[in-house]
């Protein structure tokens, strides 16, 4: 069973502030080709986790990373909250390692948030489903200084408060 609308809308709503706060501004625009390249790498951590080491927590950090990447670039591209939640709440399974352009990727974001967060929820639990969720919104507010992102290495990137980060304890969920 997929989430209720108030724990989708509180999923969404927390990584849309996380986008906001990160330089990532609703309706900015989002460039699908950048958006897809995230998406893929995360769809190959998901893979390599799973068949590599048997991860659970692994696989369970690229779902939300994946869920994370779609939310910020509806967001990007002028979705409300509200909308991305009817969104998600509307749309089709997919088959996750079947995208591949960009094109299908901006069609599909819905439908692909729809598969992790039912894959989620089925693997811990809608409760435990939103605490995990929340632990990486945390955690991600955590690299702030001073309310502020610190820059990181790359374009587009940013990097750690090492004073304050903390990596988010993903293991707890699946116990």
């Amino acid at each position: 069973m997929l989430l209720s609308h108030d724990s989708v809308l509180r999923i969404v709503t927390e990584i849309k502030e996380m986008n906001t706060v990160f330089e990532r501004a609703e309706g900015m625009g989002a460039d699908w080709e950048n958006e897809l390249k995230y998406f893929l790498e995360e769809v190959g951590e998901l893979e390599e986790e799973g068949s590599l080491d048997h991860s659970l927590v692994g696989s369970l950090d690229a779902l939300v990373d994946i869920c994370v990447f779609a939310v910020g670039a509806l967001h990007k591209a002028g979705h409300d909250a509200e909308k991305t939640v009817a969104e998600i709440l509307a749309a089709h399974t997919v088959e996750i390692r079947a995208v591949t352009t960009p094109e299908h990727y901006r069609n599909a974001c819905a439908g692909i948030l729809r598969t992790v967060l039912l894959t989620v929820t089925t693997l811990i639990g809608e409760k435990r489903t939103v605490e995990c969720f929340h632990e990486v919104y945390l955690s991600n507010m955590s690299k702030l200084k001073d309310g502020k992102p610190v820059p990181g290495n790359l374009p587009g990137k940013f990097g750690k408060n090492m004073e304050t980060y903390f990596k988010p304890n993903l293991a707890k969920y699946l116990k």
